[in-house]
């Protein structure tokens, strides 16, 4: 018993502690994430900030940078698009978890006030479909 603690011990020493230390405080869960293309620019905003880029990926990079903590986009229950593009182009980046329901609106809205109107009015359409459907068409191309 006694070498099992002492080789736990050394490992931890030697490797760090495998448990990530977070301040609770600086983590910031999405809940409602809005993407709009605006120009060849798109624009993400969230209860996390908001972002701009010429991509999906480089949006969500501008968030996280201006961001007071570590966002996570997978915990968002609701994602809500300007168009299928954008929509395919998120879900297809894997930041967003595949349970997420998709809506298609042309304005932002605040999304805490979103949020709780599209809880009400859930989606049928899912990320998890968008990604089915592209993975199946890119399929049958071969």
């Amino acid at each position: 018993m006694k070498c099992w603690i002492l080789a736990a011990l050394i490992l931890v020493l030697f490797y760090g502690n495998p448990f990530q230390k977070y301040d609770t405080e600086k983590l910031l869960p999405i809940r409602c994430v809005q993407a709009y293309r605006q120009g060849s620019q798109i624009h993400i905003f969230s209860e996390a900030g908001e972002g701009y880029g010429s991509s999906w990926e480089e949006a969500v990079e501008d968030l996280r940078n201006k961001a007071s903590g570590e966002v996570f986009f997978d915990t968002a229950e609701q994602a809500v698009f300007s168009d299928p593009l954008l929509a395919m182009e998120a879900a297809m980046s894997g930041d967003l978890r595949p349970a997420a329901e998709v809506f298609f609106r042309k304005e932002a809205e605040d999304p805490e006030t979103l949020h709780a109107y599209l809880s009400q009015h859930g989606s049928k359409l899912k990320i998890a479909d968008i990604t089915k459907g592209r993975k199946e068409r890119e399929s049958n191309r071969e």
